[in-house]
């Protein structure tokens, strides 16, 4: 396992890892469709303890960027968009306008599982494929 500075950290990521063995044993007792519901649990803990990495892991990075690299962590967000009166359409897209204004990315305890992705790919802590 990772090194994990955070103690509590590594103790919740050992305690879920069991709790998916527990499901997936589970899982292996019973036939049918009462599999599936042991399995869906045994996911979503799996997608908590990935989610708890990649938190940890863009927290380690975004020590290390530099100023310039913080530039990448900055996004825009549309508000206010409104649809053009022109008869224009690609692939069922519509033109819009609409005002923008950029966003500072900060990484804090409940900081959005897409956006912490969508930093680590920005930064190519991620590569496309894990993203």
């Amino acid at each position: 396992m990772i090194y994990l500075v955070d103690d509590v950290l590594r103790k919740n990521i050992i305690w879920n890892l069991k709790q998916v063995a527990i499901q997936i044993s589970h899982a292996g007792k019973v036939k049918g469709k009462a599999r599936s519901g042991y399995y869906k649990i045994a996911l979503m803990l799996s997608c908590s303890i990935v989610e708890a990495l990649a938190h940890e892991l863009l927290k380690r990075n975004l020590k290390k960027i530099s100023s310039e690299d913080k530039r990448l962590l900055e996004n825009y967000r549309c508000f206010e968009s409104h649809f053009l009166p022109i008869k224009f359409s690609v692939d069922e897209y519509r033109l819009s306008v609409c005002k923008r204004r950029r966003e500072k990315f900060e990484l804090n305890r409940n900081t959005d599982f897409k956006k912490i992705n969508e930093v680590c790919l920005r930064l190519n802590i991620f590569s496309k494929k894990d993203f």
